[in-house]
C-alpha cells in the first residue's frame, strides 16, 4: 500500500515538473481554448465507443498454435 501511494506522489511531481514549462504560456492556451469550437457530445461519445473497441481489440489474448 505505502508502495503505491509512494508511486502515486512520485508520478504527480513528475507531472508537475514535466508540465511547469507550460504555465508560463497558460494565459495564450486558455484564450486559444476560448476561440476554438468544441465538438458536441455525440462527438465526444462516438470517441469514447471507438476507444473502448480499440482497447478490447488491443487487451484480446492470443491462442498459442
Amino acid at each position: 500500500m505505502t508502495k503505491t501511494a509512494f508511486r502515486g506522489v512520485f508520478a504527480l511531481f513528475a507531472a508537475i515538473v514535466i508540465a511547469s514549462p507550460a504555465w508560463a504560456q497558460l494565459g495564450v492556451v486558455s484564450a486559444w481554448l476560448r476561440n476554438v469550437p468544441q465538438p458536441s457530445a455525440l462527438v465526444l461519445f462516438l470517441v469514447a465507443i471507438a476507444g473502448v473497441l480499440v482497447g478490447r481489440f488491443a487487451s484480446r489474448k492470443r491462442r498459442k498454435p
